[in-house]
């Protein structure tokens, strides 16, 4: 006997759920039931700069921390400074082991006095979804030594 479940619409809610499908045995059959998890890709729904918008000093090191929410697999969190990704910058990206959902980035940045008004963003993404980036951003403020 073969039996299909077909879903129509896969949300969010299905995230970590799993299915069960049992057939009834017989005084000389014992009954069988397989689970199987549910696998979802989801899109980030949220992404923020944590860190305080301050004042930055030129030539000083800052951690500015950026936190995305609601994707699966991790978020894949990219900094761009005036449109520019910040390849050479020393990033750190954590993945909470108690919510997947959440992806944390930690962008070390040292700017200069020319980086003075200059938009910092912080992109969140999945591989799964084309076009599905969000971003959150600010403009810099640099004082010089």
């Amino acid at each position: 006997m073969v039996n299909q479940l077909f879903i129509s619409t896969v949300t969010r809610d299905f995230f970590g759920s799993k299915l069960q499908c049992r057939a009834a045995g017989s005084k000389l059959v014992p009954a069988v039931s397989k689970e199987v998890a549910i696998q979802v890709h989801l899109k980030p729904l949220r992404v923020k700069i944590i860190s305080p918008n301050e004042l930055l000093t030129a030539g000083r090191p800052v951690p500015i921390r950026c936190e995305a929410w609601g994707s699966f697999p991790a978020a894949k969190i990219v900094w761009l400074l005036d449109g520019e990704p910040l390849r050479s910058a020393d990033i750190t990206v954590h993945t909470d082991t108690n919510d997947s959902n959440l992806t944390s980035s930690i962008l070390t940045l040292r700017v200069t006095a020319e980086n003075d008004g200059a938009e910092l963003a912080c992109r969140a993404s999945n591989a799964w979804f084309s076009g599905g980036a969000i971003e959150d951003k600010r403009i810099i403020s640099v004082a010089c030594k």
